[in-house]
């Protein structure tokens, strides 16, 4: 099938795509022959983890969501997934049913069919921002993004919005498009980032993640340089 030739240099999703037509064709072409497309698997870590923002590009991201339309919702979304780590759609979809005794609990979309479900203490600060925003019928917090996001006009306006204060894509060695670089999705790795910088348990953070494996947490975890640099100044083999 020479699937790693036609999929030289592109991202993992676009190879899922070229997955799925194969085996779409396989079936149609030849049903009465085992199809080999199924054995395909691509590994997530050649995908580009998302760098995490710092306190002042987080406060300017912020600073210009208030700004565009829809302001204090957008500013409200962002706060979400910075502080419980969620991704975009679990973010957009948040209902208040979704929290009870200021606890998040929830079942990611990405990890729904696995029934792996997270409960995510509230941070008083997203608690005050969550107390300010008003809720529709069906108990969203966000229902114009919603609608934005069913329109597929979300992700390109976020990406605009980061687009004013940091640089959202790179180029890659052996990459055919620019690659992800800090995006929405970067305030999922600043999350845990900043868990393991504050010496919490990558156990107690891979559950907060949601993620079924710990490699795929140290996946999205960049130490700052300083912290580093912190760490190797505790280690002291000196006689007393």
């Amino acid at each position: 099938l020479c699937l790693a030739e036609l999929t030289k240099g592109k991202s993992n999703c676009l190879k899922r795509t070229f997955r799925y037509v194969l085996k779409s064709l396989w079936e149609i072409a030849l049903p009465s022959v085992p199809n080999p497309t199924k054995n395909i698997k691509f590994d997530w870590q050649e995908q580009n983890p998302r760098e995490p923002l710092t306190n002042n590009e987080l406060e300017a991201i912020l600073e210009v969501a208030r700004k565009s339309r829809a302001g204090d919702e957008v500013a409200a979304l962002i706060q979400v997934a910075v502080y419980t780590g969620l991704r975009r759609k679990d973010c957009v979809y948040l209902e208040a049913s979704d929290i009870c005794n200021d606890i998040l609990e929830i079942s990611p979309y990405k990890t729904r069919r696995k029934g792996i479900q997270v409960r995510i203490p509230l941070h008083p600060r997203l608690k005050q921002v969550l107390e300010t925003m008003p809720v529709d019928g069906k108990g969203r917090f966000f229902p114009s993004l919603v609608r934005e996001y069913e329109r597929g006009l979300l992700q390109p306006r976020l990406q605009r919005i980061f687009s004013k204060v940091v640089k959202t894509s790179v180029s890659k060695e052996g990459r055919v498009r620019r690659v992800p670089f800090k995006t929405f999705h970067s305030l999922r790795a600043t999350f845990i980032t900043r868990l393991a910088e504050s010496n919490v348990n990558l156990d107690v953070i891979r559950a907060l993640a949601g993620h079924t494996r710990l490699d795929m947490t140290l996946h999205y975890c960049h130490q700052r340089a300083e912290f580093k640099t912190r760490a190797i100044e505790t280690l002291n083999f000196e006689t007393p």
